[in-house]
């Protein structure tokens, strides 16, 4: 009634060896499913905040609708940056803000401080929209950004200005001489010029010593100069000069004198960078005009 099948090739395979094989094979699985799952979760919260991260890096940034510099000498001694936010940005922390400053001669990173333009700080004022001109909310606020150029490239931004007065007899046979007292941190040369009130200028020697009496400068008349320019190397901050005149005129001479300051000179050029809280950068470069003229401020 019933067939028995003999058949070996159709046997199954049975036992505890088989169930261990089983279970190894569902457990390898589970392990590489959860690694799998695991690698494609850290990789989209990586993705994830490099997407915000560059979102908000490029969001977040400042820009600078226009630079000034205020001329001293033939220097500007501070540059003043108009700077509003991005459209799109976050509110911007101007005191949380860093300032990265870079020269020829300078390298230099500043902070904000209020109240103080120097070396190391960088001061701000509001122009529009905001009250405080330490942030920048809207994109109609503007906020002027001050940087002492002076300081950074050299000298500490204070002047030596002054006139000396020499009287000389009418036969000419004496010399005069005048003090005088350079300020500390001066910040630059020293240019000596005839007064405007000296009258004929034609034969005097004007001789500039230092404090060891060694010469410096020299202004001679008969050969048409008016000015000389001591360089800051030939002095130090604080020293007491020598202005000493010889005339054959009888004639009372006098020499206005001036430091020409620090700061960054015609044709210079520097890159201003401006780090926001964020870590967003805007980068500028400020270019100093060749020539000033008669100008107290001009455009970088």
């Amino acid at each position: 009634m019933f067939e028995r099948l003999v058949d070996e090739r159709e046997r199954g395979q049975v036992g505890i060896g088989t169930l261990i094989v089983f279970i190894a094979m569902v457990l390898v699985a589970a392990i590489a499913a959860g690694v799998l799952i695991n690698t494609a979760g850290v990789l989209q919260t990586q993705a994830s905040d490099t997407g915000s991260e560059t979102q908000e890096a490029v969001a977040n940034q400042i820009e600078v609708t226009h630079a000034a510099g205020q001329v001293s000498g033939d220097v500007v001694d501070q540059v003043d940056l108009t700077l509003m936010k991005s459209a799109g940005s976050n509110a911007i922390d101007l005191e949380a803000m860093t300032v990265q400053y870079t020269s020829s001669s300078t390298d230099a990173t500043l902070t904000y401080e209020d109240g103080t333009t120097d070396g190391d700080h960088f001061d701000t004022e509001e122009l529009a929209g905001v009250t405080d001109g330490t942030s920048l909310t809207t994109t109609e606020d503007r906020v002027k950004l001050m940087l002492n150029t002076a300081a950074l490239e050299g000298g500490g931004g204070s002047e030596t200005t002054g006139q000396a007065t020499l009287d000389l007899v009418s036969d000419g046979s004496e010399v005069d001489t005048a003090t005088i007292d350079t300020q500390p941190t001066s910040g630059g040369d020293l240019v000596f010029s005839v007064g405007s009130n000296s009258g004929s200028f034609d034969s005097e020697t004007i001789t500039i010593y230092d404090s060891t009496d060694s010469s410096i400068g020299t202004i001679d008349g008969s050969a048409s100069e008016t000015e000389v320019t001591v360089d800051s190397g030939d002095f130090s901050d604080g020293e007491q000069l020598t202005a000493e005149v010889t005339d054959g005129n009888g004639d009372t001479v006098t020499v206005d004198y001036a430091s020409n300051g620090a700061g960054l000179e015609s044709g210079s050029s520097a890159t201003v960078s401006l780090v926001d809280q964020s870590g967003a950068k805007f980068t500028y470069g400020i270019s100093v005009p060749s020539t000033f003229g008669n100008k107290q401020v001009v455009e970088v």
